[in-house]
C-alpha cells in the first residue's frame, strides 16, 4: 500500500492538472506487481504506471479530449467585433481582428491581428465589413474570405509577435502618446510602420498574460517553459495555414532551407513566393524572444523564413547576480516543485524611464516588472530553460534568417547572450543590433530611442519578404 500512496504523491507533483481542469476521478489499479494510477479531467486522462513491468520506469499517456481543438473548422477563432473588450474596440487601437486560439492543455490563447495597408493606402476592414452586413456565420467567413484575397494583393508578408514576461500583446506592441498614459495607440507604433510596408503583423498573448486563460487560475504563471515555445509553434502554424491558404508540412526530418525557398500553392493553384505563399517572420521581445528561438530550434521549417529577437531572454547572469536571488537559486527547484505559485524572484523597477514603468503599473493586464515577483514555477523554467538553450550543440541547431537588438545597458537579460547566440547560430543571415540608453524592453516605446530601432527591423523584415 506504500507503492499506491508513492505513486498517488509522485503523479499530483509531476502530473497535477491545471487549477481550471477540474479533476473528475481517481482510480487506482494493481495488476502482477504494476501499479496505475488514473487521473481524469475535464480535458485528458493522465495513466501514470509504476513497477516491474514499467521497468522501474515512470510511463505517461495524455489523451486530449477538447471538441474546439479537434472537430472545429477553423482553429484560428475570430470574434465578432460585438463581442470585442472595450479597449480593443478602440478607434486608436486600429485593431482589425481578434480571436483565440486552443492550445494543448485546453486553454484559450488570445491572439490580434494588425492587416497591412492595400496599395491604395487604406486598411482593410473585414470585421467592420460583415457587422454592418449583419449576416450569419456562414456569409461572414465568405466576406472575410473575400477581403482577405483583396487585401492579400497589397500584403508582402506576415510578422507574429510575442511579447515578454508580465507584459501582454497590445501593451507590448502599441504606443504611448504622450508618454505615461495608456499604451493602446496605433500610431508611431512598430505595427503601424509594418503595416505601412506592407506586412501585416499578428500578436497573441501568452497563457497567463492579458486575455488569454491561465494554469492554475494564476496569473503570470506557466507549469512548463514547452508550453510556451508549443503555443508559439501553433499559432505560427495557424498563421502560415490562414496565409498559405492550405496545411503547412512540418516535418523535422525535411531539409528546412530547401522548404522554404520551395514556393507553396496559393488558393488558385498558382506557385511561388510572389502568388503564393507569404513569408511569415517571428518577432520575440525578452521572455517572447526566448520561446522564438527555441521553437525554431525545435520546429525549424515553421520559422525559416526570419527571426526578430528584441532584448531576448537568452541569458540571466545579471538577474542571478542579485544578492536574494543568488539565495533562492540554491532551493529553486524545490520551490518549483512545493510552492510552484509563490512570488520568490526579485525584478528591476524601470527607473531610467520612470513613466515606462507607470504605465506597466498603470495596466491592469501587466504584471509589473519591480512591483510583482516572478512565481516560483516560472522563475525556475525561465532559468533553467536559459541554461539548458546555452548547453553545447543547441544554438547551433538555428540556421534561419535572424537579427537581434539588445541594449548594452539592459539590467534584465544578458546582451552577452545576444551576441553569443549570434555568434553561435549557424545562420548564414546574421546581425547584431547593440544598442545604448535603454532599459529593456521599452526598446519601441521610448521616442527618440525607439524610431531608428524600428525602422531598421522594417527594413530587413521588407527586404526578406
Amino acid at each position: 500500500m506504500n507503492v499506491v500512496y508513492t505513486t498517488y504523491v509522485f503523479a499530483i507533483l509531476l502530473c497535477a492538472p491545471h487549477r481550471h481542469q477540474k479533476l473528475k476521478y481517481v482510480c487506482i489499479s494493481e495488476r502482477g506487481g504494476c501499479f496505475t494510477l488514473f487521473l481524469g479531467t475535464n480535458f485528458s486522462t493522465t495513466n501514470v504506471t509504476l513497477g516491474k513491468q514499467a521497468s522501474h520506469a515512470t510511463k505517461m499517456r495524455t489523451t486530449k479530449k477538447n471538441k474546439n481543438d479537434e472537430d472545429d473548422d477553423d482553429p484560428l477563432h475570430h470574434l465578432p467585433r460585438k463581442r470585442w473588450e472595450k479597449e480593443c474596440a478602440l478607434k486608436c487601437a486600429n485593431i482589425s481582428r481578434t480571436g483565440f486560439f486552443v492550445n494543448a492543455q485546453g486553454m484559450k490563447i488570445r491572439w490580434y491581428a494588425w492587416d497591412a495597408s492595400n496599395g491604395h493606402g487604406k486598411k482593410s476592414s473585414s470585421g467592420k465589413d460583415a457587422k454592418k452586413k449583419n449576416i450569419d456565420d456562414d456569409g461572414r467567413r465568405r466576406a472575410f474570405e473575400e477581403e482577405e484575397d483583396k487585401k492579400d494583393q497589397g500584403e508582402i508578408g506576415v510578422v507574429v509577435g510575442a511579447h515578454g514576461s508580465g507584459a501582454h500583446a497590445m501593451f507590448e506592441w502599441l504606443q504611448s502618446r504622450p508618454m505615461g498614459t495608456a499604451r493602446n495607440k496605433y500610431k508611431n507604433s512598430w505595427i503601424e510602420r509594418m503595416n505601412k510596408r506592407g506586412l501585416t503583423f499578428y500578436a497573441y498573448d501568452h497563457q497567463g498574460a492579458g486575455r488569454s486563460e491561465c494554469a492554475r487560475g494564476c496569473k503570470a504563471f506557466m507549469e512548463r517553459e514547452s508550453d510556451l515555445v508549443e503555443d508559439n509553434a501553433r499559432f505560427m502554424k495557424l498563421v502560415r495555414e490562414r496565409h498559405s491558404g492550405g496545411n503547412v508540412n512540418t516535418n523535422d526530418d525535411e531539409n528546412t532551407t530547401r522548404g522554404s525557398r520551395r514556393g507553396s500553392r496559393n488558393r488558385n493553384g498558382s506557385s511561388g513566393n510572389n502568388g503564393g505563399r507569404k513569408k511569415v517572420f517571428a518577432a520575440g521581445v525578452s521572455m517572447g524572444g526566448f520561446v522564438v528561438a527555441r521553437a525554431a530550434i525545435e520546429y525549424p521549417k515553421l520559422y525559416a523564413d526570419g527571426v526578430v529577437l528584441l532584448c531576448p531572454m537568452l541569458s540571466l547572469k545579471k538577474l542571478r547576480a542579485h544578492a536574494s536571488n543568488r539565495i533562492i537559486l540554491k532551493i529553486l527547484r524545490l520551490f518549483s516543485i512545493f510552492t510552484p505559485t509563490w512570488e520568490v524572484g526579485k525584478t528591476h523597477k524601470n527607473k531610467k524611464f520612470p513613466l515606462c514603468q507607470k504605465e506597466m503599473e498603470d495596466d491592469p493586464l501587466c504584471w509589473p516588472s519591480g512591483v510583482r515577483g516572478i512565481r516560483a514555477r516560472t522563475a525556475s523554467e525561465c532559468y533553467f530553460g536559459t541554461v539548458r538553450l546555452n548547453k553545447p550543440g543547441v544554438i547551433e541547431k538555428f540556421t534561419h534568417p535572424v537579427i537581434a537588438f539588445h541594449s548594452v545597458e539592459d539590467p534584465m537579460t544578458d546582451c552577452s547572450g545576444s551576441e553569443s547566440f549570434i555568434e553561435r547560430c549557424r545562420s548564414k543571415d546574421k546581425t547584431m543590433v547593440r544598442c545604448s540608453d535603454a532599459f529593456h524592453h521599452d526598446l519601441q516605446h521610448v521616442s527618440g530611442y525607439s524610431e531608428p530601432i524600428g525602422e531598421e527591423m522594417c527594413q530587413w523584415l521588407a527586404k526578406r519578404a
